[in-house]
């Protein structure tokens, strides 16, 4: 983003659409099934821009779990743009979560901060994406939200969270009602 913002000119803000790590990587997994039962190991390509995984090598190696490798490597590809407070001008964050729980209110924030009227003509805001069709959509959002954490046992909450924790340290990320 900080690159895109460099480079580019927009009429209206970006929105930088943001997940929580945990429910991103378990989605991906679930998503790539095949990749389930494949053993944690991180290899750096070869190619250009990839210092940073360079950097965190020998710590995405050191993980026990494909769970635990997606939740670093989220951190690691998020931790700049979310940080970066230029970034945090020059754009709207929107949180997945947010997003689906008062998607009128979300939108809402979002054309007042283009300056726009918004006008929905829907009353549905809620679609099913391909990878939630299935199983179907739970009728209560808070199901399709919290659905990921009984997909882990605490043991492995707690060591994801104290990933979180360890990898944005120097930082603050508010994800408000996720811990």
């Amino acid at each position: 983003m900080p690159w895109v913002l460099a480079n580019f000119e927009f009429k209206f803000k970006p929105i930088v659409l943001v997940r929580h790590p945990i429910a991103r990587a378990l989605s991906q997994l679930n998503t790539f099934s095949h990749l389930k039962n494949k053993q944690p190991g991180f290899i750096v390509l070869q190619i250009n821009n990839n210092d940073i995984y360079k950097e965190n090598e020998h710590y995405l190696n050191s993980l026990n779990s494909l769970s635990e490798q997606k939740v670093a490597l989220w951190c690691i590809n998020n931790i700049n743009t979310l940080s970066d407070l230029n970034v945090n001008k020059k754009t709207i964050r929107v949180y997945y979560e947010h997003l689906l729980l008062d998607p009128k209110n979300e939108l809402t924030k979002i054309f007042n901060d283009w300056g726009l009227d918004l006008i929905i003509k829907q009353t549905v805001l809620r679609k099913e994406s391909s990878t939630t069709t299935k199983q179907g959509l739970p009728t209560d959002i808070m199901l399709q939200l919290n659905k990921w954490q009984n997909t882990l046992d605490d043991d492995m909450r707690k060591k994801i969270q104290s990933y979180l924790i360890i990898l944005n340290s120097n930082y603050i990320i508010q994800m408000k009602g996720y811990h």
